[in-house]
């Protein structure tokens, strides 16, 4: 929903389209990991963890107030995600504010945690020790892991970035409770990176969107109406 926040004119309208054609076929889902990782760890089952309540509540009620003075169906329509390009234009602002104060926040606490390490190497172990995948908490594996990558990759020349705190957010998410996710090329690395064994979400990047397409049609042709695990948005 943040990025649908920024396509104005025809890129507006056809983003409209596309997400009109994909029907009630969705999954809303948290932005912020530190509720999914709190939430695993109170023994809430994947598909629970990582889904906004709040997002789901919201939209609801803003399509049953769109439709006052009528008679209410409760069809697919009803769920329908085109209307969300007319439900947050008017938050686009406060959308990009938070993007900001996401990077920032981010950007902060892992220069902090750079510096730390930067003056003890045994600090990160004690601080953010390694964890093996658990299919219970697959969100929490993927934000200690993101985490320490983060920690230790200035020391290979790459360093976090403006832009890196939405990406964050998405990777986790996407680890935690998906059956395929795309990222961009760098968080891709970084999730192929994690300790194996692990039973984490194939991922892609710009180059393998075909590829995307083909596996996803193959494994709904495989499981007819069961080609992903969830459709986050």
């Amino acid at each position: 929903m943040v990025d649908l926040s920024g396509p104005l004119g025809k890129s507006r309208d056809a983003a409209k389209i596309l997400l009109d054609e994909v029907g009630p076929h969705w999954f809303p889902v948290e932005l912020d990991p530190a509720i999914v990782v709190d939430r695993e760890k109170k023994g809430i089952i994947p598909a629970f963890s990582c889904l906004s309540e709040r997002l789901l509540r919201d939209l609801f009620a803003d399509r049953l107030k769109a439709q006052s003075g009528k008679i209410i169906v409760v069809s697919s329509d009803l769920f329908g995600l085109g209307a969300v390009l007319e439900w947050i234009s008017p938050q686009r602002d406060s959308l990009r504010d938070g993007i900001v104060k996401l990077d920032d926040a981010l950007i902060e606490k892992i220069d902090g945690y750079c510096i730390e390490f930067a003056r003890d190497p045994g600090w990160l172990d004690r601080s953010f020790p390694a964890v093996a995948y658990t299919p219970t908490r697959p969100a929490t594996f993927a934000y200690i892991n993101l985490v320490r990558h983060l920690i230790v990759e200035p020391a290979k020349g790459r360093k976090i970035r403006k832009g890196d705190g939405l990406d964050f957010c998405h990777t986790v998410i996407a680890c935690g409770c998906a059956s395929a996710a795309m990222l961009d090329k760098h968080w891709k690395q970084r999730v192929e990176a994690f300790p194996q064994p692990n039973n984490i979400a194939p991922i892609y990047y710009g180059p393998n969107l075909d590829q995307l397409v083909s596996d996803l049609y193959a494994r709904t042709i495989e499981n007819p109406g069961r080609g992903l695990r969830s459709a986050p948005v």
